[in-house]
């Protein structure tokens, strides 16, 4: 988090996420038989939505006090975006570096009814991936165990055969380097 911070520009902060486990439902961007793009929330058959997973988040800073709205939320195709003030975003942004829990009230400033709000929340450690998959060296599991994208694959030659490493997995045994593909 504090790297995308440090890298956008002070009235954006935008993020991927990952699948949300807790989540009831989520946010799907499906393209129409006329080639549009449609927003749906794919949910659990027969149940209520109480918390939508998305794709990404951006929080805008653009927002002017003069728009008569503490704050706009609303989804862009599978994510959503929440349009804020410069000072809700000099907080929010604040907060983050703190590790602080946020709260943002979304509606018309003048509003008598019930206003939407959008929660920043931090979490305990998610330490549920890597299910069912195991070390092709031992056979062991993998699941908890973190790993590491490498987003320039390197290359290792020899014998006439290239082997490109795409990911590491770390653990308290040793570490284990994936390969992408061999070539001949």
């Amino acid at each position: 988090m504090m790297k995308a911070m440090n890298k956008s520009n002070e009235h954006v902060l935008a993020g991927g996420t990952c699948f949300n486990q807790k989540a009831d439902s989520h946010l799907v961007c499906v393209q129409n038989d006329d080639g549009n793009y449609q927003t749906q929330a794919i949910s659990i058959h027969k149940q209520p939505r109480k918390v939508t997973g998305a794709s990404f988040f951006v929080f805008s800073g653009a927002l002017k006090p003069s728009s008569g709205f503490l704050a706009k939320s609303s989804i862009v195709e599978d994510g959503v975006m929440v349009q804020i003030t410069a000072e809700s975003m000099d907080a929010l942004r604040q907060a983050l570096r703190e590790m602080k829990d946020f709260t943002i009230t979304c509606g018309k400033a003048d509003a008598e009814e019930t206003q939407e709000h959008v929660y920043v929340q931090w979490v305990e450690d998610d330490k549920n991936f890597n299910k069912g998959v195991s070390s092709p060296i031992d056979g062991k599991s993998l699941e908890s165990v973190t790993s590491v994208k490498i987003s320039h694959g390197s290359e290792y030659k020899a014998n006439g055969k290239i082997i490109r490493w795409t990911e590491t997995l770390r653990s308290n045994r040793a570490a284990l380097v994936i390969p992408l593909t061999t070539v001949d």
